[in-house]
C-alpha cells in the first residue's frame, strides 16, 4: 500500500484493466442474451422461456470469453467451467426471478425488466468470477 492507506494506481491498473476487460466481454454476451431474448418474443416465445433460451446461449459465451480474454486463465478447464456452471445456475435462476418480479409484481415490460434484472447480476459477478471462479 501506500503511506496513507490507500492503493496506488500502479497497484490497481491490473484490476482496473480486468474489470474493462470483464465488462466488454460482459457486454457483448449481454447483448447476445437481450438481442436472443427480444428475437424470440418477437416469434412468439413466452417471455420466461425466451430469456431462459438466451441466457444458457450467452453463459457459454461468456465462459469462452472470461476465461480467456477477461481473467486470462488458460488451465484448470474443468474445475473453472464447475464452478462456472455453479455460478451461472445460480445467475440464470436469480436473473429470472427477479425478471418475473419486475414483470409480474411491479409492471415492468418485459425487456425493461430484463435489462434490469441483467444489470444487477452483472456486478456481482465480477467479485465472485474474480475471487471464486478463477481464483
Amino acid at each position: 500500500g501506500t503511506p496513507n492507506g490507500f492503493c496506488s494506481m500502479k497497484q490497481l491498473f491490473p484490476y482496473v484493466r480486468q474489470f474493462g476487460l470483464y465488462l466488454l466481454t460482459g457486454g457483448l454476451t449481454v447483448l447476445v442474451d437481450v438481442s436472443g431474448t427480444w428475437i424470440l418474443i418477437q416469434a412468439g416465445v413466452y417471455y420466461v422461456t425466451a430469456s431462459l433460451l438466451a441466457g444458457v446461449v450467452s453463459f457459454l459465451l461468456a465462459f469462452l470469453l472470461h476465461k480467456y480474454i477477461a481473467f486470462q486463465k488458460a488451465g484448470n478447464i474443468s474445475r473453472h467451467f464447475v464452478r462456472y456452471c455453479l455460478l451461472g445456475a445460480w445467475n440464470i435462476l436469480a436473473q429470472n426471478l427477479l425478471l418475473i418480479l419486475f414483470v409480474e409484481q411491479m409492471g415492468f415490460l418485459p425487456m425493461h425488466g430484463k435489462i434490469l434484472a441483467t444489470a444487477i447480476v452483472v456486478v456481482w459477478n465480477f467479485f465472485l468470477y474474480r475471487f471464486f471462479v478463477y481464483r
